[in-house]
């Protein structure tokens, strides 16, 4: 049994995920999340602020730290990078950094990449998937992909990188309707994509919407990772969640007390995709682009494994 560890640079926020690998199976041992916001400003200058730098490179410290703890090699350490540092024209300021700190340096990703190995890291359910469709709703971007996986090979029917998230979609309602955003955002995604299919949603914001929904006051991923819920219960609650200040959501579920900010966008987007993209049934999981990566990275170990 070996551990690796893999880091997920987001547009909202900076994801660790330590993992066993033992045979063929890959177990989380260990999961943190830090807020940092490296979306928030991209629209107007493409550019990085220095204080969502300064935040991520004190996650990426207290990240290495659990790295060594856990003897982990640089070589078992996976660091990829998503939409707002495809936009960022500074992000070489915020990469050195990590490759100073971790030893590693991160890798740049396409969208579409970053929807296979989204979809692939749903493996972690433990469940057989040879088919499977997938929506995953981060900061600046949201990844939708239906695809068939063959062992850790991903081939896709449709999948396309839609460039609205939930940071993004805050600062794109500025002073104007934010159906009218959606609806603009979302043109390309085919009405009947979703029709009579149970869907995967991951990343933080559906995360914590899900525990919302749960009605829990803290994120407990036993709950989440695989919970399935209809369209109409989806809907009902979360007109309910909207009519609620922020002080009365951070009351009631604490735990969304960090993505504050941004946690009524990802509400948004599920809402439209319910109402406007025939959207029926949702399983919430919290696997995702970091889990993906080890399935990618061990591909080969894990044939011979099998």
């Amino acid at each position: 049994m070996k551990k690796v560890a893999s880091i997920d640079i987001g547009s909202n926020s900076l994801v660790l995920s330590v993992c066993t690998v033992d045979k063929s199976e890959i177990r989380e041992i260990f999961h943190s999340s830090h807020i940092t916001r490296l979306g928030k400003g991209l629209k107007e200058n493409q550019l990085f602020c220095d204080e969502s730098i300064a935040e991520s490179v004190d996650a990426i410290m207290s990240f290495q730290k659990i790295i060594s703890q856990n003897n982990i090699e640089p070589e078992n350490v996976f660091i990829i990078a998503t939409e707002a540092s495809r936009v960022a024209k500074n992000r070489s300021a915020l990469f050195d950094k990590i490759k100073e700190i971790t030893d590693c340096f991160p890798e740049l990703i396409s969208g579409e990449k970053e929807a296979k190995l989204c979809l692939l890291g749903q493996k972690m359910l433990g469940v057989s998937i040879s088919h499977g469709v997938l929506v995953d709703i981060g900061g600046a971007s949201t990844e939708v992909i239906d695809a068939k996986i063959e062992s850790n090979d991903v081939k896709e029917n449709f999948i396309k990188s839609f460039k609205i998230g939930v940071v993004k979609l805050k600062e794109e309602s500025l002073g104007s309707n934010i159906e009218d955003v959606l609806t603009r955002s979302f043109k390309d995604l085919p009405r009947d994509l979703f029709l009579n299919k149970k869907i995967f949603f991951s990343a933080g914001s559906m995360t914590a919407i899900a525990s919302m929904l749960l009605n829990d006051t803290q994120i407990d991923n036993d709950s989440i990772n695989g919970l399935c819920l209809d369209k109409d219960f989806i809907a009902f609650e979360i007109e309910k969640i909207l009519n609620l200040s922020d002080n009365e959501l951070i009351s009631r579920f604490p735990q969304v007390a960090p993505r504050i900010e941004s946690i009524r966008f990802g509400a948004e987007i599920l809402l439209f995709l319910i109402r406007e993209k025939s959207l029926s049934e949702v399983v919430f999981t919290t696997y995702g682009l970091r889990h993906g990566i080890i399935f990618e990275r061990l591909s080969n170990e894990l044939k011979v494994l099998q």
